[in-house]
């Protein structure tokens, strides 16, 4: 997206493993997810390993919480993300950097604004 300026109404996130078979389910949950706010939706029979938005009101950025999961076979870790400006503009596969999982830390939180998405980053 090209500024921070820029809103959204739609949104989908997940974590997703850079490794094998498991690059294409969503790893993880995410936590403390206000109904109000966000949809948690369970993808794979994991629950909570997805989020959405709860409404179409505008927004220029979400921030969640995440819980890597307790299994560290997955290795690397990367968070994806469709964004939907309207019904003719959106953005899709916008993915992070990769994120090594710390054994010592279970929980992470992530703010995605819109002006650092791309499709390296986001």
């Amino acid at each position: 997206m090209e500024n921070s300026s820029t809103e959204f109404q739609g949104f989908l996130l997940q974590a997703r493993s850079r490794k094998g078979l498991a690059l294409l389910w969503p790893v993880g949950k995410f936590t403390n997810i206000s109904t109000t706010l966000f949809t948690a939706l369970h993808c794979n029979n994991m629950e909570n390993s997805t989020v959405s938005q709860a409404s179409g009101v505008k927004k220029k950025k979400v921030q969640l919480t995440w819980e890597a999961p307790s299994n560290s076979s997955y290795g690397d870790i990367y968070f994806s993300a469709t964004l939907v400006q309207d019904y003719t503009t959106f953005w899709v596969q916008l993915n992070t950097s990769t994120l090594r999982l710390d054994s010592n830390s279970a929980a992470g939180s992530r703010s995605f604004p819109p002006q650092l998405c791309s499709s390296s980053i986001c």
